[in-house]
């Protein structure tokens, strides 16, 4: 007779396969994937130019998404990713990506970068497209989230770049760069009276701190005048990292921020010229010795522009 087959009533289950991020975030995203990358296609690529193609902010999103889904625990409807609360967005950024970087082995201020540029572009989506299924004030909210870990994520890697560039810059280097611009110099003495006496690291602090000042008011602009800071600033970087722009490459930039002009931007770049930190011809160059002035500068704004932001409320 041929042997029973043992019952597997008693027998111990099989483990749960471990859920994918990618494959849980797109169930969540269902209907909207097309739509949104039509939209990346239309909108993304022209912004941000070689960052990130639409398929790296779809996948990003899709899998980040899957992590923030995930960590919550709960079951996931398909196309269920149209309202978003804005705590559970700041959670994604603060508890999450961090887990997941360690786990990973993944640099972490790269991902926040990343994720967030990702979800800006499809908050976006949602409330263009008129897919949003919440509040508009919590779309406000959530969009605010993300954008001030776009500008945290980015200025802090910005100012790492710039301080890698400029270490090298020397005493005499640094000296013959600042004698050579205008604004740097100090204030003529009076008929008769003696010039003081400095040495040349007295001298080098005080011109380039005279610089900074002039270059954070030209940042800043005149008053009532705005759209081109964040064009200005990248040519500036740009040109301290060896990576000069031209009117052609900072178009995407200016584009990418919002409420940013491209004749704002220029209107900021002739002035850097005139004042001769900036070279007369594209693309626009800076010496190495105003490396240091340049850093200094952008972290000034940076602080000045973080101070400026309202203090958070109970």
């Amino acid at each position: 007779m041929p042997k029973k087959k043992p019952s597997r009533r008693g027998a111990a289950p099989r483990p749960a396969a471990p859920r994918s991020p990618l494959r849980t975030g797109g169930r969540a995203l269902g209907d909207l994937q097309v739509p949104f990358r039509r939209f990346l296609e239309a909108d993304v690529d022209e912004a941000d130019g070689d960052w990130m193609s639409p398929g790296d902010v779809e996948a990003r999103l899709m899998e980040s998404l899957g992590w923030l889904l995930l960590a919550q625990g709960e079951e996931v409807a398909p196309s269920s990713a149209t309202t978003f609360d804005p705590d559970e967005l700041g959670d994604l950024f603060e508890t999450v990506l961090p887990d997941v970087a360690e786990a990973n082995d993944l640099d972490l201020a790269e991902l926040r970068e990343e994720v967030a540029t990702a979800w800006m572009s499809y908050l976006e989506f949602l409330g263009e497209s008129g897919s949003w299924r919440g509040p508009d004030e919590q779309l406000a909210d959530c969009l605010d989230v993300v954008a001030a870990d776009v500008d945290g994520g980015a200025g802090q890697g910005v100012l790492d770049e710039l301080a890698g560039a400029v270490a090298a810059v020397t005493l005499d280097e640094e000296l013959a760069a600042l004698r050579a611009v205008p604004v740097a110099a100090p204030e003529e003495v009076g008929p008769g009276e003696p010039a003081p006496k400095v040495t040349p690291e007295q001298e080098r602090a005080a011109a380039r701190s005279r610089l900074v000042a002039w270059l954070v008011e030209q940042v800043a602009g005149p008053a009532g005048e705005g759209g081109g800071t964040v064009g200005g600033l990248a040519v500036l970087v740009a040109a301290v990292l060896q990576r000069p722009l031209t009117t052609e490459q900072l178009g995407p930039v200016v584009a990418s921020d919002r409420g940013g002009s491209l004749d704002a931007a220029l209107d900021l770049v002739d002035r850097l010229v005139a004042g001769g930190v900036l070279s007369g011809s594209e693309p626009w160059t800076t010496p190495a010795g105003l490396g240091p002035a340049v850093a200094a500068s952008v972290r000034a704004f940076l602080d000045d522009d973080e101070e400026d932001q309202p203090a958070p409320t109970d």
